[in-house]
């Protein structure tokens, strides 16, 4: 075999290989897709129509209440935390999606007032549906004194 023709090979391989990754360069950016994440943010105005969870409880100092309910994707779910304008006592919300995403421990203060309510809404930093199964809920009673009681409703 000459060394021409092997010159030649060699050279064929390397335009191969360079059209191969210029091809690969160009269809990275088709393919990369900006992952999603949820957007936790104080709610306001009327809440979805649809009521995942409604209902009334007590919590003491370092006791733990937990919720679960099946949602489907939705491109919004609200959440509201009231204990009944008692600032004084602190409860906690933390959020547990269905993909195992953990959202808080959020706090009386995270939705912009501190009058002893939790109120926030959840929705997709690219526009889509949050993802559809069965979120968890957890009520802590973080800082309480005697018994707190509290209202916890899901919208969706």
């Amino acid at each position: 075999m000459s060394t021409l023709f092997v010159g030649e090979i060699i050279m064929k391989v390397i335009k191969m290989w360079t059209i191969f990754m210029v091809m690969l360069l160009f269809a990275l950016p088709v393919s990369a897709q900006e992952e999603s994440t949820t957007i936790v943010k104080p709610a306001s105005g009327t809440s979805p129509t649809n009521i995942g969870i409604d209902t009334a409880g007590s919590i003491t100092q370092g006791e733990t209440d937990w919720y679960q309910q099946y949602i489907p994707g939705v491109p919004q779910i609200v959440v509201d935390l009231d204990w009944y304008n008692n600032p004084s006592n602190s409860l906690t919300l933390t959020i547990y999606q269905p993909d195992g995403v953990v959202l808080g421990p959020y706090h009386d203060a995270d939705d912009g007032i501190t009058n002893g309510r939790i109120y926030l809404s959840l929705t997709d930093s690219n526009g889509e549906d949050l993802p559809g199964g069965t979120w968890r809920f957890k009520v802590y009673g973080e800082k309480v004194q005697g018994i707190q009681n509290y209202e916890f409703n899901v919208y969706y």
